[in-house]
């Protein structure tokens, strides 16, 4: 299932997501969540000189999944639904480095306390990640300090950066080279036809987009289970 960090201003750990959590939970579902932006543009007025806006998908996605993570987090939605497994992409966005920052909170403003205070960093280890536009050390690092390894997963973020996955990115990005994925000599180059191929039923046949690096992990079913959750879907491999 996927759900995005908020909807019109509403973030996941809103109670009014309740009954949606207790389906979810008694299914041990996987819930991979997407960032959007913030209702309101909190930076209107900031470009990148004077003729390119600063989009939501720079700054806004990585903070906008980090405000849905303490969401869920400080409203007790991992407390009280512990089957559900949560997935959050960009490595977390700026929770790695907030994390901290966030629990220090928990001496200097006694209600912090008052709702968990078993902190957050319990829940934090649950959640699991990908590396989508996140696959630097840099990036790696901070998130493989908070989670246990099997916890972060391949990610592409393919076909909206299929630029990184191009032949030539290491032209269009010099100041990169060393930094960005590879393409292995006889792999094929990503398509927009391949995209197509890769949504559509198991049965079919044809081209598999090529993804780079070390497959996919799934994350295995969490011990709290009260029932067995639906198998996990085999992902297709070149």
């Amino acid at each position: 299932m996927c759900l995005l960090t908020n909807y019109k201003g509403t973030y996941l750990g809103d109670p009014s997501f309740a009954p949606l959590y207790e389906i979810l939970n008694d299914r041990g579902a996987y819930v991979y969540v997407h960032p959007t932006g913030p209702e309101n543009n909190p930076a209107p007025k900031l470009c990148f000189g004077p003729d390119i806006p600063a989009g939501n998908n720079v700054f806004e996605y990585t903070f906008d999944a980090t405000r849905a993570m303490t969401s869920l987090i400080y409203n007790g939605v991992l407390r009280d639904s512990p089957n559900i497994r949560w997935h959050f992409t960009h490595c977390g966005g700026a929770l790695p480095f907030l994390a901290y920052r966030i629990a220090t909170r928990h001496s200097a403003f006694p209600p912090f306390n008052e709702v968990l205070p078993e902190g957050p960093l319990t829940y934090l280890k649950r959640m699991y990640f990908d590396d989508a536009q996140a696959f630097t050390t840099a990036q790696l690092q901070p998130l493989s300090s908070l989670v246990p390894d099997s916890h972060i997963m391949f990610g592409s973020d393919w076909p909206a950066t299929r630029h990184l996955y191009a032949a030539d990115n290491v032209e269009t990005m010099p100041f990169l080279k060393g930094s960005l994925p590879n393409l292995k000599a006889g792999d094929p180059e990503p398509t927009w036809n391949c995209w197509q191929t890769e949504r559509s039923p198991p049965s079919s046949t044809g081209p598999i987009p090529w993804r780079g690096g070390r497959g996919p992990r799934l994350p295995g079913k969490p011990t709290t289970d009260r029932q067995s959750p639906p198998p996990a879907l085999t992902p297709r491999r070149p």
